[in-house]
């Protein structure tokens, strides 16, 4: 939703546009049987940065658009602004098609849309970079130029965490990828996160990713008994920032996989912590924690407000462990 601003000084009438665009067109007849299907819509949009730097620009979920598909698998995305668009087509497994970026007029109404096809495939191998032994289990993620991310449930691992899942030779297939250009980022217990190359996918390519992981340093945390009272549920989400004390400042924002260097883990103050979404994942170094601490009840999985905030250095060396001990 845009906000406008309009000084009024005087007895005024005015006009305003809410969003009368229409965009629509027919279901692919590869997909009409199904009763799951959805419409998202994304505008590309540019936003104010503080410090007067060039503008962020990005694609966004239009979550105020209404969007219906009738019984003759006519779909139509109402109430939309002028701007420039794409429209995804998923079902509760995955994204099944999108279309072309088009640009929209004021009022203007396009019902002749059509989806692109999902038909492209992606063969993913995950790798050691050192052995180049492949690596069970590692996950990963596939995401296109326009930042809409693809995944597939039926890889999803079965612990239901965030991204696919490769087998135990360390590889998957991705089926039913539209025409354009994608990455593949991959990541496993032990590694450093790493993405892929961009490849383009054309009609019904196959494309093969190999992704190659360089071990990392790991830093699991403990609280004190003083703040696991403070914090007092079963666990505990811990974010910040992680500052490296051994590079000189310049201008990247990456501190290994973390961008700007902020980080979130969520760790369990009842039972294990041996998952990899409980550790941070860093190069070796020496590195300054500023964090904060968050009460997580891991059955309801809902976090407040932060109750403790502090500070703590770490000396984290590859293909190790290190305990971080957070205290007040």
């Amino acid at each position: 939703m845009e906000n406008r601003t309009i000084l009024v000084q005087q007895d005024t009438e005015i006009d305003i546009d809410l969003g009368a665009g229409v965009i629509g067109g027919l279901i692919p007849e590869a997909f009409r049987d199904q009763k799951d299907l959805r419409i998202a819509v994304y505008r590309w949009i540019e936003e104010s940065v503080a410090g007067g730097s060039e503008p962020r620009q990005r694609w966004t979920n239009v979550y105020t658009a209404e969007t219906t598909i009738d019984l003759n698998s006519g779909f139509e995305c109402r109430y939309l602004r002028a701007g420039r668009y794409y429209l995804t087509l998923t079902n509760d497994q995955r994204t099944l098609a999108d279309t072309d970026v088009l640009t929209l007029g004021e009022m203007q109404h396009k019902r002749d849309v059509q989806f692109r096809l999902g038909q492209g495939q992606l063969n993913v191998r995950v790798v050691d970079a050192r052995t180049g032994e492949t690596v069970a289990g590692a996950r990963f993620d596939i995401m296109n130029d326009r930042g809409h991310r693809f995944a597939d449930k039926r890889l999803a691992p079965e612990d239901k965490t965030f991204g696919m899942m490769t087998d135990a030779r360390g590889s998957a297939v991705y089926r039913g990828l539209p025409p354009g250009q994608y990455q593949v980022s991959g990541w496993a217990r032990g590694y450093l996160p790493s993405p892929s190359g961009f490849v383009t996918i054309r009609g019904n390519e196959t494309q093969q990713v190999v992704i190659p992981l360089q071990p990392a340093a790991m830093g699991l945390f403990e609280l004190s008994e003083s703040l696991k009272k403070l914090v007092g549920t079963d666990g505990v989400q811990i974010s910040g920032r992680v500052t490296n004390l051994d590079s000189k400042p310049s201008d990247s924002d990456m501190v290994g996989p973390y961008e700007s260097g902020e980080f979130t883990v969520a760790v369990s103050l009842q039972g294990s912590n041996d998952d990899m979404y409980s550790m941070l994942y860093l190069p070796e170094g020496r590195y300054r924690i500023d964090y904060e601490l968050r009460p997580f009840d891991t059955s309801t999985r809902v976090v407040t407000d932060p109750v403790h905030k502090g500070t703590v250095t770490a000396d984290l060396k590859t293909g190790q462990t290190s305990t971080i001990v957070l205290s007040e």
